[in-house]
């Protein structure tokens, strides 16, 4: 079965602030006023155009006056070298100032440099330290990137049970491969009780919304009847799905369950596979 793609047991990459209206973080929500928060809106709309240096020029002044938001922005581009010179110790500096002020984006970004080694030390403690500051403020991505240290002892003591904690909080806000981890962990009884049928439940809820490794590990399910009816028509489907978006377990698996099932069986299934639209 397949797990989500990983490195260093931190899967979520660096994110922007979308906007204060949309998150209720205390800790920096009386920073933002009616005209910076216009301006950090426009900024994301120039970096959504490509338009980076523009967004960069808008985010400068705001970052300078200690808006956290901005800080974190502004921390991205210099890592990413868009609308300015690549500078990892700019980009460490903005984002660490921006997770001070206990902005959660901020504490996310600066998790994601100890974790990947980048501007600093790989150091997977202080990786979790900041994951899980952000993780306690609800960011989805953070609460999904603790739970992967927990499972794989990277930084914090193995911990399934914790890990399945952390995955659950990720997967109830709609993260995708935190879905998918959960639903391994019900597979082999890691953290959690075994159970075939909540594991599908977790596969396809991020199978419905395109996750190949999920739609993998479904098909797997419906191949073998675990937690579901054994179904040939389904396996197909949705192994193809998980093939056609590249993933090699369902490339390798198809070469021989293909070969099982009917030409009626496999043209049902491929009308399936054709009329499947994400949710």
């Amino acid at each position: 079965m397949s797990r989500s793609q990983s490195i260093g047991g931190a899967s979520v990459l660096f994110v922007l602030v979308v906007t204060w209206s949309a998150l209720s973080f205390p800790a920096f929500a009386e920073q933002a006023t009616e005209d910076s928060e216009a301006t950090l809106l426009e900024s994301l709309a120039a970096i959504e155009k490509g338009d980076y240096a523009k967004a960069v020029k808008m985010l400068e002044p705001l970052a300078e006056a200690g808006n956290a938001n901005a800080q974190s922005n502004l921390g991205v581009l210099y890592l990413d070298g868009k609308g300015v010179p690549k500078d990892l110790t700019k980009a460490r500096t903005l984002i660490r100032k921006s997770a001070e002020q206990g902005n959660a984006f901020g504490e996310h970004n600066l998790a994601q440099l100890y974790a990947r080694g980048v501007g600093v030390t790989q150091d997977f403690a202080e990786a979790a330290k900041w994951y899980r500051k952000a993780a306690e403020q609800g960011d989805g991505g953070s609460q999904y990137s603790l739970g992967e240290l927990y499972y794989n002892g990277n930084g914090v003591k193995k911990d399934y049970a914790e890990a399945a904690k952390w995955y659950r909080k990720a997967a109830d806000r709609d993260v995708l491969a935190a879905q998918n981890e959960l639903g391994l962990l019900y597979v082999n009884g890691e953290g959690v009780k075994q159970d075939y049928k909540e594991a599908a439940t977790w596969f396809r809820m991020a199978a419905d919304k395109g996750l190949a490794s999920a739609q993998n590990n479904l098909g797997f399910a419906y191949q073998n009847g675990y937690g579901v009816k054994k179904d040939k028509v389904q396996a197909y489907k949705w192994l193809r799905l998980a093939a056609n978006a590249g993933n090699k377990e369902a490339i390798e698996d198809l070469k021989s369950f293909a070969k099982t099932l009917t030409p009626a069986e496999t043209a049902d299934a491929e009308k399936l596979v054709k009329a499947w639209k994400p949710k």
